[in-house]
């Protein structure tokens, strides 16, 4: 498994380090739609490059157990959404103590708590999808169509969680929706519930896409 991941590294260094210098510029913006469209942007974009060039197949023609290969690709977009959210953190903490003209929203480890958790579930929908259609876009449309609509229905919800009925709302990068919101919806332990659900529909998600690629290349 360390060889992928130190794979997965290599092929992807040059867009870690683009995705690194954009990471400042999502200050300006409302932060907790910055990192999550950051981080599912970049788990599209890996499998977008497999597609293109080809990579799982010879990975899979590599004497290495298809588990391996799955838990690899797990394992590697987990860590990469934890480096990308510790490192957003630190460049709101620069930006908020060095008096800098852009002033954000200094992340709690609610904030964090919840943003992992978050991805982890869209990352648990979306992966298995690439393994099981052959085709690249039919996944992004999928993809598109379903979160598209929940992301709307999602947003409204937060919208009237926060704001009510009040029609003369404004948000800006300091405006935060996820903790309040997940707070006035569980009272017991959220943040505990929230993350323990989020990391087991990772690995239910994980067991699910070792299951289709062992199927399709048996």
């Amino acid at each position: 498994m360390l060889f992928l991941l130190k794979r997965d590294v290599f092929l992807y260094s040059w867009s870690l380090l683009f995705l690194f210098i954009v990471l400042p510029l999502l200050a300006m913006f409302q932060p907790e739609t910055g990192i999550l469209a950051l981080v599912i942007g970049f788990a599209i974009h890996l499998f977008y490059y497999d597609g293109k060039s080809s990579v799982n197949r010879y990975i899979v023609s590599l004497p290495i157990k298809k588990s391996t290969v799955i838990r690899g690709r797990y394992l590697f977009i987990l860590i990469i959404t934890i480096v990308l959210m510790s490192v957003q953190w630190f460049v709101h903490f620069l930006f908020v103590y060095t008096n800098s003209i852009i002033e954000p929203y200094l992340f709690q480890w609610q904030d964090m708590v919840i943003l992992l958790s978050i991805s982890l579930i869209l990352f648990a929908l979306a992966i298995p999808m690439y393994y099981l259609f052959r085709s690249f876009m039919v996944v992004v449309t999928v993809q598109f169509v379903i979160f598209g609509v929940g992301a709307m229905a999602f947003s409204n919800l937060l919208l009237e969680s926060k704001f009510g009925d009040s029609m003369g709302f404004y948000i800006d990068n300091k405006t935060m929706f996820l903790a309040s919101w997940l707070e006035n919806t569980i009272t017991i332990q959220p943040y505990m519930l929230v993350s323990v659900g989020a990391f087991v529909c990772y690995f239910l998600s994980m067991k699910l896409s070792e299951w289709i690629l062992i199927r399709k290349v048996s």
